[in-house]
């Protein structure tokens, strides 16, 4: 009886034996992986394998991405430190973005908007700045948008550039023409930046004409400013004012038509010849 036994017991481990056998060809059941890092083991199913399968196409996806963006300027002639006219395309970086409150902020103080300025008369723009450590100005003719954008206690290292544009009318300015032009490279003075107007060829002032006045905020390798966020004022500036064209012929001609001619066109006319003197 003891013997019969023994006998049955063995037939029936073997038979369970042989079915895991089976079993495991077909992977439909599995022995217990390597214990993971918290010391549970893992029972891969036919839903993991098929996360696995999915995270994997999800990071070959971004991989091509990345790929496709490294490979965005090929074929395209390259910015390369020098400023190219005819386009080109940067492979630089944005760099370091300042926080909401430490974005750049600018106000011309003088002159002031609407101001009437005398003919080829030498003046100063001031401007205070406000958020913005001045004072680092690359070489323009050798590294132009070459560097990303840098932060300094939280403030974007640059400067800023005064440019004076002569209008006609309501036509947009070309935005390479223009009256004056000159880069603030100089460190402020508790956040004042001054440029008098004086020309390539040592003319001073402006001719006579309507003209817009505007400040142009760049990065150290003059690049414009790069924001945290959309929804904000502007980092530069604009006036407009008026040269030679003011009090002379606006009050003459107001007089002479309200009180008399004579007496009209003989005041207004002394005073335009004074300034067409002045002008020359």
């Amino acid at each position: 009886m003891k013997l019969t036994l023994v006998y049955v017991i063995a037939l029936v481990a073997l038979s369970a034996s042989e079915v895991l056998s089976i079993s495991l060809k077909k992977g439909e059941l599995k022995a217990p992986s390597t214990p993971l890092a918290k010391g549970k083991h893992e029972v891969k199913t036919a839903h993991k394998v098929k996360t696995a399968d999915k995270v994997k196409t999800v990071k070959k996806e971004k991989k091509e991405k990345n790929k496709d963006s490294s490979s965005f300027c090929d074929g395209k002639p390259l910015s390369h430190g020098k400023q190219l006219p005819g386009g080109s395309c940067s492979p630089t970086i944005q760099g370091d973005i300042p926080s909401a409150e430490r974005m750049t902020s600018t106000l011309i103080i003088s002159p002031e908007n609407g101001a009437v300025l005398e003919p080829n008369q030498l003046f100063s723009v001031d401007v205070l700045v406000k958020n913005l450590d001045t004072g680092h100005f690359s070489d323009p003719e050798t590294e132009y948008n070459a560097l990303p954008q840098t932060l300094h206690h939280g403030l974007i290292q640059g400067h800023s550039h005064i440019t004076i544009q002569r209008l006609i009318g309501n036509v947009p300015p070309r935005a390479n023409e223009f009256a004056f032009f000159k880069g603030l490279e100089d460190k402020d003075n508790k956040g004042l930046l001054t440029a008098q107007v004086i020309g390539a060829d040592n003319s001073t002032g402006l001719d006579a004409g309507a003209y817009r006045i505007c400040t142009m905020a760049g990065s150290f390798t003059h690049q414009p400013l790069v924001m945290p966020i959309a929804k904000r004022g502007s980092q530069d500036d604009c006036i407009r004012i008026r040269v030679g064209e003011g009090k002379g012929k606006g009050k003459g001609e107001g007089k002479g038509k309200g009180k008399g001619k004579g007496k009209g066109e003989g005041k207004g006319k002394k005073k335009c010849q004074d300034k067409d003197k002045e002008g020359k």
